[in-house]
């Protein structure tokens, strides 16, 4: 069973909450940092992998967001096109964009996390800079899952998306110890 993955500090059942990350990370709100950015026109390559270089930079490939927000707490679960404008505040895009969300993972109890992402068009998932789950490329909607050994804390975690039509993205975690659906 997964739970779907909050733009949130995520504390699992079991234990104390950690503590929280330095202020000057989080911006001292509860939610992941969040922006939203057009594809791009020229042929800088056409998935995640080819702007993969400077994603857990500040400024990601050169690019201007269209939309930022410094703490947005939903849930990465968007059904399609229609879910991301309603949901987003300020973003109106129906497709031709990249997005990426930035914070942190709480983890309350040690051990082996299964993360997912089912998307349509392209998306990744890292944690402390390494790709957990690799669902890039061109495609219809497809799920792709991976595994990390977390510790008791909190770990940096940066999801990115992109879209050339139709969208849709789903993030979900599978703690320790729960039931496989």
């Amino acid at each position: 069973m997964y739970r779907y993955l909050t733009a949130n500090y995520l504390c699992i059942v079991g234990g104390p909450p950690p503590p929280p990350p330095p202020k000057t990370e989080c911006f001292g709100k509860c939610g992941l940092y969040f922006e939203a950015f057009w594809y791009p026109k020229k042929p800088s390559g056409q998935t995640l992998k080819d702007w993969e270089r400077s994603v857990h930079q500040e400024r990601w490939h050169g690019w201007t967001p269209l939309v930022s927000h410094p703490a947005l707490a939903n849930n990465l679960w968007y059904a399609s096109d229609n879910a991301f404008v309603r949901d987003i505040p300020g973003f109106r895009a129906q497709n031709f964009y990249v997005m990426r969300w930035r914070g942190w993972f709480g983890v309350s109890r040690q051990g082996k996390y299964k993360f997912q992402t089912t998307s349509r068009d392209g998306s990744r998932l890292y944690l402390a800079r390494k790709m957990v789950v690799d669902n890039d490329g061109l495609n219809g909607a497809r799920q792709r899952s991976g595994f990390a050994v977390l510790r008791r804390g909190w770990t940096p975690i940066t999801v990115t998306f992109f879209a050339r039509g139709k969208a849709m993205l789903k993030v979900a975690v599978q703690f320790p110890g729960m039931a496989r659906a």
